[in-house]
């Protein structure tokens, strides 16, 4: 069914298809916009595609979807009822001739494609978006710099707090680790215990 919400979804997919603000773009197999529950009332932000995510424009397959998918399922929450999202819309490369590797998003990256997050977020209208890694994190919120960001990690911020970028719409922001971080601590149990917790807990905000 084409809700109200989908129709505007689908007007925004276009704006995206349609931009080449960055030169990322014109080497993007597949603009990666987006899933799930459009109605979700949490959304998962993560910060650009990879290549995996580039190949079949679908955020966090490969390893690091693979890792999302068994923290989902940890914390019950199934992939299909929320919505995953990126900060980037198109995979940044670390090569560009011949394309391939990953690299964080450049800055003006970040920029020119943060109102396009915006704009999904004011269209769902989520009660809580988590934010995964500190790119993510540092894209929606004014942190403080130094320290690690291992100090933010489970932490919520509130709409009004004066370290939210956002304005509208009303919402919590979340904070956690991205899941490729988890994959490169391999089996640390401890880590992967509070990781789940951390989603448990925004879960529980979303849903209650």
């Amino acid at each position: 069914m084409r809700t109200e919400k989908v129709v505007k979804l689908e007007e925004l997919f276009d704006k995206v298809a349609e931009c080449q603000k960055c030169m990322i773009a014109q080497y993007a197999k597949n603009r990666v916009f987006g899933d799930g529950n459009v109605s979700s009332p949490i959304v998962f932000i993560g910060e650009a595609p990879g290549m995996d995510e580039d190949a079949c424009g679908h955020p966090f397959m490969g390893k690091a979807g693979k890792i999302y998918d068994e923290t989902l399922q940890a914390a019950s929450l199934v992939r299909k009822e929320i919505f995953t999202a990126n900060i980037l819309k198109c995979h940044p490369p670390e090569q560009i001739d011949p394309v391939k590797g990953n690299r964080k998003p450049a800055v003006v990256e970040v920029i020119n494609c943060l109102p396009f997050l915006k704009r999904q977020l004011e269209i769902i209208e989520p009660k809580v978006a988590v934010v995964m890694g500190e790119t993510a994190a540092r894209a929606l919120l004014d942190l403080p710099k130094g320290g690690p960001f291992s100090r933010f990690v489970g932490e919520t911020f509130e709409q009004g707090n004066d370290i939210m970028k956002f304005w509208e719409p009303k919402i919590t922001i979340g904070v956690t680790w991205h899941p490729q971080y988890i994959g490169y601590r391999g089996d640390d149990e401890a880590l992967w215990s509070s990781y789940v917790k951390t989603f448990r807990k925004f879960k529980e905000i979303a849903y209650g």
